[in-house]
C-alpha cells in the first residue's frame, strides 16, 4: 500500500510541479520589471514639410517652420523611439495666393512604430503666406582663398557659368543681387588653378536655385613688374531724369602687364572702366500688375579697356569685377 508522502512525490513528479513554480516565480519578476517601468511622454520639434503645393507657387511666409508632436509610452520604448519615424505636413491643397491664411497640418507616422507608443499632433493647423513664384538671374561671385606662392600674382578670377537663376517670393528674389562660392584655394599655387565649387547660399530666402556649383579658375601670373591702376567707373546707357547709385563706392582697381615682361608704361587715362546699363529701360520701374516703383537694384558686370595699347599689356585682374547699382526714379 503506497502512503500518502508517496502519493504526493509521485503527484508533484508527474504534473511537473518543479517547471510551473518555476515559471511562475519568473512571471512575477517579468510582472515586477514591466511595473516599475511606468510610463513618460516627450514632446519632439518636427520641421514642416509641404504637400500639394502647385509649382507656380512659393512659401514667402510661415507661422512656425517646425511644430510640437507629443510621443507618450513607457520609458523603454521612448528611448528606442526613432524621430525619423514620423513626419509632418502642411497641405496647400486650396492654398489662398497673396494672403495669409490657415492652413491643416498632418501628422505621419511609419508602420514600424510599436503600437504602445501614442502620437499627438499638438498644432492642428498654421498660418501661411502663398505667393506667385518669380526668378530672376544673378552673377556668381568667384571666391578666392590662400596665397600663391611667393612671386606670384593669382589674377583673372572667373566662373563658367557665371550666372545662376533663384527662385522664390517677389520680396525673396529682390533681395539678391549676387551669389558667391565656396572659396577655392589658391595656396602655394604657381600656375593655373580650377576646380568645381560649390555656392555658398547661406543666408538666402530662396526657395530653388538652377544650380548649385560651378566651376572656377584663377590664373596665376608672376608678380614680377605687375601695375595697378585705380580709375572711377563709367556708366554707359543711362536713362535722363534717373540717379545712379554705385556699392562699393570706391574706385576700381585695374591689374595690367606688358607681354613681353617689361614695366608697363601707361598714362592713367590710357586705362577706361565702365559698365554697360543700356539694357535698364523705364519699363523696369513697372510692376506686372501696373505699379510704379521708386528704385530698382541691378548688378552689372565691370569692364576695363586700354586705349590703343592692347598689342603690348594686358588685363590680368579687375577688383571689383561686379557692382551693385541702385537706380531711382527723380521724375
Amino acid at each position: 500500500m503506497i502512503s500518502q508522502k508517496e502519493m504526493i512525490i509521485d503527484f508533484i513528479k508527474s504534473k511537473d510541479f518543479i517547471a510551473k513554480i518555476v515559471c511562475l516565480i519568473l512571471a512575477v519578476i517579468l510582472w515586477s520589471y514591466i511595473g516599475t517601468q511606468g510610463n513618460s511622454d516627450v514632446t519632439l520639434r518636427i520641421k514642416t514639410e509641404y504637400k500639394n503645393l502647385s509649382s507656380e507657387y512659393v512659401v514667402s511666409d510661415i507661422q512656425k517652420t517646425h511644430v510640437n508632436v507629443k510621443i507618450s509610452g513607457r520609458e523603454d520604448e521612448l528611448d528606442a523611439f526613432n524621430k525619423n519615424d514620423i513626419r509632418v505636413f502642411v497641405d496647400f491643397k486650396n492654398a489662398v495666393p497673396d494672403n495669409r491664411y490657415r492652413y491643416d497640418v498632418e501628422l505621419v507616422s511609419s508602420p514600424d512604430i510599436p503600437r504602445g507608443i501614442d502620437i499627438k499632433l499638438m498644432d492642428k493647423s498654421i498660418f501661411a503666406t502663398v505667393e506667385k513664384k518669380v526668378s530672376k538671374t544673378v552673377f556668381i561671385e568667384p571666391v578666392i582663398a590662400g596665397q600663391v606662392r611667393s612671386g606670384y600674382f593669382a589674377g583673372n578670377v572667373r566662373a563658367q557659368p557665371d550666372r545662376v537663376v533663384v527662385y522664390g517670393s517677389p520680396e525673396q528674389v529682390q533681395k539678391i543681387d549676387s551669389i558667391k562660392t565656396m572659396p577655392l584655394s589658391v595656396a602655394h599655387a604657381s600656375d593655373n588653378v580650377s576646380d568645381e565649387v560649390l555656392l555658398d547660399t547661406d543666408g538666402y530666402s530662396f526657395t530653388e536655385i538652377s544650380s548649385d556649383k560651378t566651376l572656377v579658375t584663377a590664373e596665376v601670373f608672376s608678380a614680377q613688374n605687375v601695375v595697378k591702376y585705380e580709375r572711377e567707373i563709367d556708366l554707359f546707357g543711362k536713362m535722363d531724369n534717373y540717379l545712379y547709385e554705385i556699392h562699393p563706392d570706391k574706385k576700381i582697381t585695374v591689374y595690367i602687364i606688358s607681354k613681353d615682361g617689361s614695366v608697363p608704361q601707361l598714362d592713367i587715362n590710357d586705362v577706361r572702366v565702365w559698365t554697360d546699363l543700356s539694357n535698364i529701360d523705364s519699363s523696369k520701374f513697372i510692376t506686372s500688375d501696373g505699379n510704379i516703383i521708386s528704385s530698382l537694384r541691378v548688378t552689372s558686370r565691370v569692364r576695363a579697356v586700354i586705349n590703343n595699347r592692347t598689342d603690348s599689356v594686358q588685363i590680368i585682374n579687375i577688383v571689383p569685377d561686379v557692382v551693385t547699382i541702385r537706380i531711382k526714379n527723380d521724375n
